[in-house]
């Protein structure tokens, strides 16, 4: 039978994990560890220098080395995925806050095994950034600007620089669209909004 009640909670160096109960599906008397070892801005800058960060993302301090640790029936080893995501909260320093363009285009990146990053989300609130994990990682706190050159005077032009920063739409690599992109998406958002 699953333990319904595992999860568990981590505070310190300006972060919070939360795995909320029935994280991942384990036995009754199941216990699960988390850790998260903060990497500092010159360590990640040299990490950085080899990997390197997606177009218009700038990190603005650490980096996070999540894992956890599940011991099941006398077992010990890594649960993989979440059953339900696992709730990050970091508290920018002053430093982090002062690199800050917009609050709103920060988010967390995640490190891939082959060293290319994925956006993992957040939203900025009161100095702190939330965000819900489906597993771990290294996560590079970062924040993202991405302006388009055939948006400038236009009157969706910051929401349209919000949703990029979120990765919600993308521009062309000449960071600009051309008017058939533009019309799919237009198309497309149609499309969405009408559902």
């Amino acid at each position: 039978m699953p333990d319904p009640t595992l999860g568990g909670r981590l505070e310190g160096s300006g972060l919070t994990l939360t795995a909320p109960p029935g994280v991942v599906a384990a036995a009754l008397g199941s216990t699960l560890t988390l850790k998260a070892d903060v990497i500092d801005r010159e360590e990640l800058e040299e990490f950085l220098a080899c990997v390197g960060l997606p177009e218009g993302v700038a990190a603005i301090g650490r980096a996070f080395a999540l894992s956890a640790g599940l011991t099941e029936n006398g077992q010990t080893g890594e649960p993989g995925t979440f059953d339900v995501p696992v709730f990050l909260t970091v508290e920018l320093t002053a430093d982090e806050l002062a690199a800050v363009t917009d609050p709103d285009d920060v988010g967390l990146f995640k490190v891939n095994p082959d060293g290319t990053m994925a956006f993992a989300g957040g939203r900025f609130v009161d100095g702190e950034l939330n965000v819900g994990l489906w597993n771990f990682s290294l996560y590079v706190l970062a924040e993202v600007d991405l302006t388009f050159v055939d948006l400038q005077g236009h009157w969706a032009r910051a929401d349209v620089e919000l949703m990029a920063s979120k990765y919600v739409v993308k521009g062309l690599p000449a960071v600009s669209s051309s008017p058939a992109v533009r019309s799919r998406g237009r198309s497309l958002l149609a499309c969405w909004c009408g559902r």
